[in-house]
């Protein structure tokens, strides 16, 4: 009984250590999302800018409020709420780069996570590839090993999201 129970106790301790690990050898990691729009460039940016849409192609999407700065200015800093299996989960969203129908970027963290998201929007004539490149890193170990993990499920959230965003702006006229 005793030799059973070192082994699992030793099993235990190495499934952490392993885990761990990941978040020692990979503290970061990245993902792009793409997804094409029926779209002309300047109304596919438009929508995709259009606070009042956020809610229709962002999951569990409460609201958005400034804390500083001002729309779309490199710097301004915004509170994004979100509602996540119940749970309020508050972000802050730093604008990085801006220039319209080109490119939207900026940083998104809270106390677990940091993700540095760049929106480039490419004009395909009277369509729109929307493309969005991910940097995420957790803020301490556990949430960096925990993130290593939940590569595809972060990617897959997004690129949900970002399909979504697509039929709300080819639904408008």
């Amino acid at each position: 009984m005793k030799k059973v129970l070192r082994f699992i106790v030793i099993g235990i301790f190495a499934l952490a250590v392993l885990f761990f690990s990941l978040g020692l050898f990979i503290p970061t990691f990245s993902f792009d999302n793409v997804v094409e729009v029926n779209k002309p460039i300047e109304k596919t940016f438009a929508e995709f800018n259009d606070v009042s849409n956020m809610y229709k192609w962002i999951p569990g999407f409460q609201f958005i409020e400034p804390i500083s700065g001002w729309p779309n200015e490199v710097g301004s800093k915004w509170k994004l709420v979100v509602k996540q299996e119940g749970k309020r989960m508050e972000l802050i969203e730093t604008m990085t780069a801006y220039k319209e129908n080109e490119v939207f970027a900026f940083n998104l963290s809270n106390e677990m996570m940091s993700n540095d998201i760049e929106i480039v929007f490419t004009s395909k004539g009277q369509r729109t590839l929307i493309t969005a490149h991910n940097k995420v890193s957790g803020k301490n170990i556990f949430w960096k090993s925990l993130f290593v993990v939940s590569k595809s499920y972060f990617k897959n959230v997004q690129q949900k999201s970002y399909e979504k965003l697509k039929i709300v702006i080819e639904e408008k006229n």
